[in-house]
């Protein structure tokens, strides 16, 4: 099991935070066609730093970016990924309420 570099983004509607990520993803087979994966890294978004009543209050321009997920390959290079993903500062702002979302990724292997 070795990392592979993860670049990436999520589009927010209705004025909602936007964010780019990057940073290292890990892949474990659990069968031909089902795998896992875990990934770590950093995002850098254009949501609220603070004095929003609406959403959450981010802190920090930069923050740390965390998933997990389940997922299908449905030939050797098209696959379909369910996943978690969580940023927010770790405290090192204030505040930090952080953003959590789950979804559903396509995956295309070169």
């Amino acid at each position: 099991m070795r990392p592979r570099v993860h670049l990436g983004t999520s589009i927010g509607t209705a004025g909602e935070a936007t964010q780019f990520f990057t940073g290292f993803s890990w892949t474990i087979d659990l069968t031909s066609k089902v795998f896992a994966e875990a990934g770590f890294g950093g995002v850098i978004h254009t949501g609220n730093l603070d004095g929003n009543e609406d959403g959450p209050n981010l802190g920090c321009r930069v923050l740390f970016h965390e998933y997990i997920g389940a997922g299908y390959r449905f030939t050797e290079h098209w696959n379909l990924l369910a996943q978690i993903a969580h940023s927010s500062n770790a405290n090192l702002c204030s505040p930090n309420d952080g953003m959590t979302r789950a979804g559903l990724q396509v995956g295309y292997k070169f």
